[in-house]
């Protein structure tokens, strides 16, 4: 179905072919605000950092008449990624700091950062996610190994 987007900020409008029914599916998944502010107040994160949380999970994307938190999906999405794989969120997190270290160099940083970033974000995913699907497979095996002599 075909929805007029427009952008708040420049007011910029396009039309687009949207599926709100995989929107609505998303919508449906989030859990409540309650659940995300106390999820919030019970990490032991900076109050800085806390409020930036806090206005990811009250963004909104206005597709047609309807309203979507797309900054709470992010904030479920990236919380899911992270209690599956926490290496790989590590690994990305620690390529996203060495990207942004190249990013102070005087000059050619900017540029560097921009080649730089997005493959030491993948390097450090990858090596974080090799080591979760082997923690994995050595869970998986101990268990296994502990059925069979019981």
């Amino acid at each position: 179905m075909k929805h007029k987007l427009t952008n708040p900020d420049t007011a910029e409008s396009t039309d687009c072919e949207v599926d709100l029914r995989k929107w609505d599916l998303l919508q449906s998944q989030i859990d409540s605000d309650t659940s995300y502010l106390n999820w919030l107040d019970d990490t032991d994160l900076p109050a800085k950092l806390k409020n930036l949380i806090k206005k990811l999970v009250d963004g909104t994307i206005h597709v047609g008449t309807k309203v979507y938190n797309f900054g709470k999906f992010i904030l479920e999405l990236t919380r899911k990624f992270y209690s599956r794989f926490p290496q790989a969120a590590l690994g990305a997190l620690f390529g996203l700091v060495i990207g942004l270290i190249f990013n102070l160099i005087p000059w050619i940083g900017p540029f560097l950062s921009a080649l730089i970033t997005p493959i030491t974000v993948l390097i450090g995913a990858s090596i974080g996610m090799g080591a979760d699907l082997l923690e994995m497979r050595m869970k998986q095996t101990i268990k296994q190994a502990i059925s069979e002599t019981l």
